[in-house]
């Protein structure tokens, strides 16, 4: 996929995919993976929506992150829009280790993810005196909890072990923004989504569409109201509509909000101030 960036390379993307990740160990449930293809108006239609365990048949961990990185790796003129965290705050790192020697040392961490959690709230205490510290795209888009906290910490050690770091070694694969440089060679992209960061983005309600905080009713609504928002910008069949109302988590919708987010980014953000920004190239952006 020969491309450059900005506006017009947007229009290179023969699909745009949305993932809702989880790092559970029965991830397949509650990891969602939404497809977006360009129609000849430039409008994108939702052409696919499913969980992962639909897909392999198993919710094991294990199982379906092995699908999702072998669905990647065969991928083509894809932008793939992933829902975890891509790095730690720069203020944490060794200052002599790039991104990748970073990725390489999560590749081959001893402990599991709580520990690997542990290790770097400790850090961060050391460091700063606090142990929730966030990266500047999350302070820039509004989260609250930083990438090692224990209600996130899963979906951040498997994403960058079990997809990030594999996938890092593919020529075709560009991870962004890190990997700038391969971009005009790669087949598939991939960047980092934060759904409830593109709903604070247009002004939309970002919590309370989920199972968890509010009546199930009240988040019927919340979610009604939200895809019936997304449909004046996306085209989504009746059946899709009623898949995302059903699903009680809000995984569907992510997944979603992740692809939609991630592809108003690309023709939005400058990614020419993005591949020279030092901090970006050490701790990552958030494509919403």
């Amino acid at each position: 996929m020969a491309t450059g960036v900005g506006r017009e390379a947007s229009r290179c993307f023969a699909a745009v995919q949305g993932i809702d990740f989880s790092g559970a160990r029965l991830a397949g449930e509650a990891l969602w993976w939404a497809t977006l293809q360009p129609q000849n108006n430039q409008r994108w239609r939702l052409t696919r929506l499913t969980s992962l365990a639909a897909l392999v048949g198993s919710s094991q961990r294990r199982a379906v992150l092995a699908y999702l990185r072998q669905a990647i790796v065969t991928s083509q003129a894809s932008l793939w829009a992933l829902d975890f965290s891509f790095a730690l705050p720069a203020v944490l790192l060794d200052q002599q280790r790039s991104w990748r020697e970073w990725l390489a040392g999560v590749a081959r961490w001893p402990d599991d993810a709580p520990g690997f959690g542990r290790y770097w709230a400790a850090r961060a205490r050391e460091r700063t005196g606090r142990s929730n510290v966030l990266r500047q795209t999350e302070r820039h888009h509004g989260a609250h909890l930083c990438a090692y906290h224990p209600h996130l910490v899963y979906q951040t050690f498997y994403g960058v072990r079990e997809v990030l770091a594999p996938l890092s070694a593919e020529a075709g694969t560009a991870i962004l923004p890190f990997d700038y440089p391969r971009l005009a060679q790669a087949q598939r992209v991939l960047v980092e989504a934060l759904p409830a960061a593109t709903l604070r983005r247009v002004g939309w309600p970002d919590r309370g569409y989920k199972s968890r905080g509010r009546g199930k009713w009240e988040q019927q609504r919340v979610r009604e109201q939200l895809v019936q928002r997304l449909a004046t910008q996306l085209t989504i069949s009746s059946p899709a509509r009623q898949v995302i109302l059903a699903n009680t988590g809000g995984d569907a919708l992510d997944a979603v909000l992740a692809a939609w987010g991630a592809i108003q980014a690309w023709s939005r953000v400058d990614h020419e101030a993005l591949a020279k920004d030092a901090l970006c190239q050490r701790e990552g952006y958030e494509y919403v």
